[in-house]
This record gives structure tokens, C-alpha cells and sequence, in this order.
């Protein structure tokens, strides 16, 4: 992994390591980067920010 390459941290699949990052989410006070495929996932989720 090239040196300072984020990778996905979504928060409800922590086995994600995509570096194709889509979006950042705050979540418990924290910036978190999100990759395309696991963003379209939580687009689904019927979670409440």
C-alpha cells in the first residue's frame, strides 16, 4: 500500500479494506473514509445520523 492511502473504514463491515474512497462519514466524533460499494450499502441501512 502506497504510503498515506486511506482505506475504507466503514464502521458496519470492519473486514472493508477498499482504498477507492467514495465519501468521509462522521461517526462518534470521528471522520471516517468510505468506499464506493460500502457507501452504497449504508445509503440502504435504516440507520439514523
Amino acid at each position: 500500500m502506497p504510503r498515506g492511502e486511506e482505506r475504507c473504514k466503514n464502521p458496519w463491515n470492519g473486514d472493508c479494506d477498499n482504498t477507492e474512497i467514495e465519501v468521509y462519514i462522521y461517526r462518534d466524533g470521528r471522520k471516517l473514509p468510505i468506499c464506493q460499494s460500502c457507501w452504497a450499502q449504508i445509503a440502504n441501512l435504516n440507520v439514523e445520523w
